[in-house]
């Protein structure tokens, strides 16, 4: 697996999107984008209130939903276009998600949590395991032997991020991802998703109420009723 550095890192551009929903009541736009372009290796911010449709742009922008309308366009690749196939195969190769939910196993360690993608995708677990300790370490994670159910959230939320940065992806999607942490671990969390970030000059695109997190940001775009403001 190549790391980000050996490789160009394109542009994200959103253009003429929207995303809707279809509810009892009939369809809901969820989101609509006239045109959102996020340079190459730029961290970028995404505030708004709860509700505002900020999960749903991060979501469309790293190809985990189809839009009804519009271009997702990551370099010369549209996910848009992309069936899901061909979206999960561009994730793997692409992208890095830290989830607000976590999706870890329980019954996992924490090691085996973040080797998760190395188990379904073609690479060496082995060659990754001595990274994936490492990661652990970092996030303040110092026994990868224990259980992910037996973790705090705190914790767990750790271990999501350790396992999203595990292939150095160029695009990391984080959402909220230091909204289950104290003070300390989540300046020490957001010290690590911009070092990662800057160090492969990767794109990172974090959806956050946390106002010290979005001040490390180079850009902050807010979002409300599923727009732009």
């Amino acid at each position: 697996m190549p790391s980000t550095a050996a490789r160009e890192v394109p542009p994200l551009l959103l253009r003429d999107l929207a995303v809707e929903y279809r509810q009892r009541e009939g369809v809901l736009r969820a989101l609509t984008i006239d045109r959102l372009e996020i340079p190459p290796g730029t961290l970028c911010g995404i505030s708004g209130p709860s509700g505002s449709g900020k999960t749903t742009l991060l979501h469309a922008a790293g190809g985990l939903l189809h839009p009804q309308a519009g271009e997702i366009n990551w370099g010369e690749d549209d996910l848009a276009r992309m069936g899901e196939a061909a979206r999960d195969r561009w994730r793997r190769r692409m992208a890095g998600f830290v989830f607000q939910d976590f999706h870890l196993v329980p019954e996992l360690t924490a090691l085996d949590n973040v080797l998760l993608s190395v188990w379904f995708g073609s690479w060496s677990a082995r060659r990754h395991t001595t990274r994936a300790a490492g990661l652990l370490r970092e996030v303040g994670i110092p026994d990868p032997a224990r259980r992910a159910g037996l973790l705090s959230r705190g914790e767990q939320q750790r271990v999501a991020i350790a396992r999203a940065l595990l292939h150095r992806p160029a695009l990391i999607l984080a959402d909220e991802p230091t909204a289950s942490l104290d003070a300390v671990t989540g300046a020490a969390v957001a010290d690590l998703l911009v070092a990662s970030a800057r160090a492969v000059g990767a794109t990172l695109l974090a959806v956050s109420h946390d106002a010290a997190l979005l001040g490390r940001m180079d850009v902050v775009h807010r979002i409300d009723k599923g727009r732009l403001a």
